[in-house]
Order: C-alpha cells, then sequence, then structure tokens
C-alpha cells in the first residue's frame, strides 16, 4: 500500500525499491504497508476468523466474489 500523495503518475512504473519506499510511508515505519487479499475458492461465510496460530482473517465478498483480507498477522517466513 501507498499514501495516495506519493502515487500520482498513473504511467509511472517504480521499481520495487521505489514501492517499499512509498509503501514504508504509509506504515509510518522502515517496513512496508502490506494488504493480503485472495479470493476465497471455498466461500467461507462472512465474518472474521483466526486462520493457524496468528492470523485473523476477514471473509466478506467484494460484489460477488468471496475473498479474504488478513487483518492482522505474523509474517512466518
Amino acid at each position: 500500500m501507498a499514501p495516495a500523495a506519493a502515487d500520482t503518475d498513473l504511467n509511472a512504473a517504480p521499481s520495487y525499491k521505489e514501492v517499499v519506499a512509498m509503501s514504508a510511508k504509509a506504515a509510518g515505519t522502515s517496513h512496508p504497508a502490506v494488504l493480503s487479499l485472495w479470493k476465497d475458492e471455498a466461500g467461507t461465510a462472512p465474518g472474521l476468523m483466526l486462520e493457524g496460530e496468528a492470523d485473523w482473517v476477514l471473509y466478506t465478498k467484494i460484489g460477488e466474489i468471496p475473498v479474504g483480507v488478513i487483518l492482522a498477522g505474523v509474517f512466518q517466513g
């Protein structure tokens, strides 16, 4: 994610490093702000659920497409 004020050129093709720098501004830290969104193939019932040990996922729909959004989680890489 990046602040709209930092991403004003629709034709720009920023490098990975530039995108990370813009995203860190959104987070107010040295780490980029991340939004994890995926299509919910299983069609899980809407609501907030704990997935695994540390990821809180909001299941909802965008139009007719079921999606999951991690609202709070811990990177385990």
